[in-house]
């Protein structure tokens, strides 16, 4: 079974450079339908390996042998009796070459195609990438602090190295039953008592603690991190955490009474809010942007992107330049230009520029 895509999914197929680079991508039935029908996507998948064949030996690139070798990574899960995408993926996308070979659980769907060329086709990847992705739940509950990794598809609790706080660590139980003792959620009751900022006191020092913690655990990352607890709690982390990329909406409620699937379905939500509003502000930008500083020149944006001057790229998901750049050059040459010299296949020139 192939992997979930993750941002790093691309990084790890853009300097791959070969003679033939096969990139397949195709929408897939959901799992909620019936077998018969999830059987289509077998049933397309091998299709399109069968289209791949059919043009690799058109070209004349390799003798039947030889492609049957380069595919041969493709049709291994499918040979063993099983399929190379997760049940809950919503669209597959599979590279090879004859030194590298991926499989890509994709969280949308894709166009179905195939695509030979120097490089592969990332397009799906992006595309896939711009309209989902990974975050992380920080889950504040009474009895235990919990970190969670999500996306459309996946849920599940990681475990940081230095493990997080724990309330019992903080308070002694009978000032936590006085204090803080609502069913399933950390929500402090205090009153004007003796001790009483000493508690708050101790509550702040709590969640510093918690977020020492977070901040370890996410260096290098760059995911969005949504605090997941009672109302009280969460706006408070809130406001003491130095962590990056923690969002500014809640997943509210009691942690304990709610369900690992409504936590997954409810941060996913906000996930996906997040980065609708960041593309409306990418959108923006380009709107307002001078013609000295926007272009949709294809040579004079690869340039740009060559030499790091590219600050927002916006690209149609399904549009295509095909061509060849000279990186020492910084010139383009388009696929007609190349086709009348060399049968060697070019690259997207959109995927380049995104890369």
């Amino acid at each position: 079974m192939g992997n979930v895509l993750t941002p790093e999914s691309p990084r790890e197929l853009v300097n791959q450079e070969d003679e033939i680079c096969v990139s397949v991508s195709m929408p897939l039935q959901t799992p909620s339908v019936k077998a018969p029908r999830r059987q289509e996507n077998v049933i397309r998948y091998k299709n399109l390996l069968s289209d791949v064949q059919d043009t690799l030996q058109k070209q004349g690139h390799r003798d039947e042998s030889e492609v049957e070798q380069l595919l041969a990574p493709l049709r291994e899960e499918l040979n063993n009796g099983h399929v190379p995408w997760v049940p809950a993926a919503a669209g597959f996308t599979a590279h090879v070459s004859s030194n590298h070979y991926a499989a890509i659980s994709l969280w949308t769907t894709p166009p179905e195609r195939i695509y030979v060329g120097s490089r592969f086709y990332l397009k799906p990847v992006l595309a896939s990438l711009s309209k989902g992705q990974s975050y992380y739940v920080l889950g504040l509950d009474q009895k235990r602090v919990r970190l969670y990794r999500g996306d459309p598809v996946r849920f599940f609790e990681v475990t940081p190295e230095r493990g997080f706080p724990t309330v019992p660590q903080i308070f002694a139980q009978a000032e936590l039953e006085r204090h803080l003792n609502t069913p399933g959620g950390l929500v402090p009751r205090f009153g004007h008592g003796p001790g009483e900022e000493d508690i708050k006191k101790r509550i702040v020092e709590f969640l510093q603690r918690v977020d020492e913690v977070l901040r370890e655990t996410m260096a290098g990352f760059e995911e969005p991190v949504i605090p997941a607890g009672v109302e009280y709690i969460t706006s408070h982390f809130r406001k003491i955490t130095k962590a990056k990329h923690v969002l500014p909406e809640s997943v509210h409620g009691s942690i304990a009474a709610m369900s690992q699937e409504e936590l997954h379905r409810r941060a996913s939500q906000i996930a996906s809010e997040h980065k609708t509003q960041e593309l409306q502000r990418h959108l923006l930008r380009v709107r307002e942007a001078d013609n000295a500083h926007r272009s949709a020149d294809i040579e004079g944006i690869l340039k740009a992107a060559y030499e790091g001057r590219v600050q927002t790229l916006l690209i149609a998901e399904d549009s295509s330049v095909p061509g060849r750049f000279d990186e020492a050059q910084e010139k383009v040459e388009a696929e007609k230009e190349r086709q009348a010299s060399t049968e060697h296949p070019g690259d997207d020139l959109l995927d380049l520029a995104a890369f």
